[in-house]
């Protein structure tokens, strides 16, 4: 029977799925996105403002013919909060006068400058901008995992990135074509050739072969279909991660939606298969097209430090055999060199502290599970002792475990810093990052328990070159100052260990913070968390960061190819930080005295009120696939404002009113409007509780000529980085780029008391 006839319901489905997503254009990332943050010398200043600031200039000197120094000084002071107010020279100033110094002499942009960086700090004491598979330009199913997406987010600041790592097409050597071990395949280096001319030929169907293929399922094809606008998105039926394509899962597993962001850039050019021999970089058990290991590792080495010496933190995700763990650090350290951190700095041993912020410049650290040792029977010829108690291949033991139990001359640090014995069989500690890192994995499935030895015997330790899933020496030796381990409890020894980093999921986060408010807190004072999304994120949605760094954890793992509102407040936190932000004075190591984040930062009320004046140069396409492409005179802009705060109903149980932290202005005409003088007042009053170095504004820009809540244009602001006064606000589109002149001009009123 054919795979896809007519009573074959899930292969129905899968096809369904492929001409679904066989006109998917996957964006360019030949030239990256701009760092994020306002350019200098290039404010939006427009005729709009011009006419804000020349009323503004009449309200100020009323019936004098020009503005006096003295009412310039207490504007300054009173209005625009400016911190210092340099020498005013003049005793008076004419309207183009006040605009040179209102504009060049303290500028207008609504974002502050970060506060100067102190990088002496341990690197705990950081919240760090990160990301969560950062090798896709698109979506989950049948995109590219592409270098050009690690050169993207490291030019916009992010300083923790992802890479999956699978086993490569088999070098083409005598030696090589030799039959595999029996039961041990290389995992997606079999498909990772076909994946290449399956993605190639799904960007070349046309509506031809979409309407033969609807044919074969039954369906009246449309041959009508408008081209995807910018920023479109789509939904497309999700194959499980865990199944291959010809593998069919149930269905309940296949029609999972899946929302994918679309652009408007060109075809990228046609892929190249990645060098056999080498790992490579992909999204397993998908149609994603491969790219090579090297390749990411040279796009990191050159895009890394281009316009930021901070460190970066490459987050390992290994599901290559031994033998491509070797090549892989191979790779890295040819690649890398001297930038690569493969030891210990001689001052900051990583069983007693890590090191300073300021210390690892132009430095990359591997984060990856640290090489254990696991014990493993043998026949009983090898028995040295027949006493010797035997010890399963699962064993859930750890290393100093076993080893103190069976072996007490053997010093628990041995797997820090010495090199093991030559006969320890190397294995993971377990990841709680998601669940191809919880379980160990051979070809992509979770191993099987391992049969029990029959007769007592001696436990063997060896080297295991096959296994997939377990960490090779070699590899685990490069997590010097960011080791991953498997959380258990906050007691446990690894929770001790200066350079663990637990990985754990927003949700399981949440929870525990619940529990056990305390622990979570004082151990994020001292030790790295992170965040990744749920794994219930089929439409690669994005967490609330802002949730995590309250509770300290330093980095909150983010899908940069969705622009929602997780993402923006990411933006809002990270914009010009280099991707490092000093925690607040209670949450950093050095504080002895808070034991919460209440007692660490107790928090202010917050007064805020908004003018938003006009805009100008909003864009006209939102991201709302069902809109079609509009003139700037036939949209109707409005602004919507949230504030990110910790929301005080929370600590009393009251219902959260979301009227208190969300409000909007009433719409203005084209696309660059002037809002209703009676509708663009906003007021939030009375806000407790509020953090400024960890609460944002957000602007959202939507049309009101149209049906659907779409998103034409954003900003979101850290409160601590709000300037008070009459600014412009720039902003952002859906690609997270800034908008070439794109701005609200507006009105800040704020207080925090």
């Amino acid at each position: 029977m054919s795979i896809f006839g007519s009573s074959n319901k899930n292969a129905r489905e899968a096809l369904r799925s492929l001409v679904g997503v066989s006109t998917f254009i996957p964006p360019d990332k030949s030239a990256p996105l701009s760092p994020s943050g306002p350019a200098e010398g290039k404010e939006p200043i427009g005729n709009r403002f011009h006419d804000i600031v020349d009323e503004l200039y009449d309200g100020l000197r009323r019936n004098d013919k020009f503005l006096s120094r003295e009412k310039l000084y207490a504007f300054l002071r009173d209005v625009q909060r400016e911190p210092f107010i340099k020498n005013l020279d003049k005793e008076q100033y004419t309207a183009g006068e006040f605009r040179h110094v209102l504009v060049e002499g303290y500028g207008v942009n609504a974002i502050g400058p970060p506060p100067e960086k102190d990088l002496s700090k341990p690197l705990t004491n950081y919240f760090i901008n990160s990301s969560h598979n950062t090798y896709l330009d698109g979506n989950q199913l049948s995109s590219t995992s592409t270098p050009e997406a690690y050169r993207n987010v490291l030019l916009r600041g992010c300083r923790c990135i992802e890479i999956d790592v699978w086993n490569g097409d088999p070098a083409p050597s005598r030696e090589r074509s030799k039959s595999p071990h029996r039961g041990h395949s290389r995992g997606p280096s079999r498909t990772s050739q076909t994946n290449v001319v399956i993605a190639t030929a799904l960007e070349n169907v046309d509506h031809k072969v979409k309407a033969a293929a609807n044919h074969l399922l039954g369906e009246k094809a449309s041959l009508h279909s408008r081209s995807p606008s910018t920023h479109s998105r789509t939904m497309v039926e999700e194959v499980s991660p865990r199944t291959s394509i010809l593998n069919l899962p149930d269905t309940k597993q296949s029609t999972d939606k899946l929302e994918v962001s679309k652009t408007h850039a060109p075809r990228s050019p046609r892929h190249h298969s990645p060098p056999r021999g080498e790992p490579i970089v992909t999204h397993g058990h998908t149609l994603t097209v491969p790219c090579g290991f090297r390749e990411v590792c040279i796009a990191v080495k050159e895009s890394a430090f281009e316009n930021n010496d901070l460190p970066v933190i490459i987050s390992l995700e290994v599901h290559a055999d031994h033998e491509q763990q070797e090549v892989m650090v191979k790779i890295m350290k040819e690649e890398w060199q001297d930038l690569l951190v493969t030891e210990a700095h001689e001052d900051f041993d990583p069983r007693f502290r890590l090191p300073k912020l300021q210390d690892l410049k132009r430095k990359i650290l591997v984060k990856v599970k640290k090489a254990t040792v696991t014990m493993e029977p043998v026949s009983p010829r090898n028995t040295v002792d027949s006493t010797t108690p035997v010890i399963s291949q699962t064993t859930s033991q750890t290393t100093s475990q076993v080893i103190g139990d069976s072996m007490t001359q053997f010093p628990s640090q041995s797997t820090w810093g010495a090199s093991t014995p030559d006969r320890l069989l190397t294995a993971p500690a377990d990841s709680d990052t998601n669940s191809s890192e919880n379980d160990v994995c051979q070809n992509g499935r979770p191993m099987p328990p391992a049969k029990s030895a029959s007769a007592p015997a001696a436990p063997s330790i060896s080297h295991d070159k096959s296994n997939t899933g377990r960490i090779c020496q070699s590899l685990g030796d490069l997590a010097v100052y960011t080791r991953s381990e498997h959380f258990k409890t906050f007691e446990a020894k690894e929770a001790k260990r200066p350079a663990h980093i637990f990985s754990i999921s927003e949700k399981r986060i949440l929870e525990l913070y619940q529990r056990h408010q305390r622990d979570v807190f004082l151990h994020n004072k001292n030790y790295f968390m992170r965040a990744y999304p749920d794994k219930m994120r089929w439409d690669s949605s994005n967490l609330d960061p802002s949730l995590f760094w309250r509770r300290g954890v330093q980095m909150a793992a983010m899908n940069w190819q969705n622009t929602d509102t997780g993402m923006m407040i990411n933006e809002g936190m990270f914009a010009d930080e280099k991707g490092w932000v000093l925690k607040p004075p209670g949450y950093q190591s050095s504080d002895k005295s808070s034991e919460s984040h209440d007692d660490a930062t107790p928090g202010s009320r917050l007064d805020l009120r908004l003018t938003i004046f006009a805009g100008q140069n909003i864009p006209t396409e939102s991201d709302d696939s069902g809109d079609e492409p509009r003139s700037g005179s036939a949209i109707r802009p409005y602004v919507k404002v949230t504030l990110h705060v910790e929301k005080s109903e929370l600590a009393t149980g009251k219902e959260i009113s979301e009227s208190n932290y969300k409000k909007r202005i009433g719409a203005g005409a084209t696309n660059n409007p002037k809002f209703p003088e009676s509708k663009r007042h906003l007021e939030f009053t009375g806000i407790t509780k509020v953090v400024p170095e960890l609460s944002f504004v957000r602007f959202r820009i939507g049309d009101d000529s149209r049906m659907s809540t779409s998103v034409l244009a954003w900003a979101c602001i850290r409160l601590d980085r709000l300037r008070s006064g009459y600014r412009f606000i720039p902003l952002m589109d859906l690609e997270g780029a800034p908008i070439p002149r794109g701005a609200l001009y507006v009105k800040i009123e704020k207080s925090l008391l």
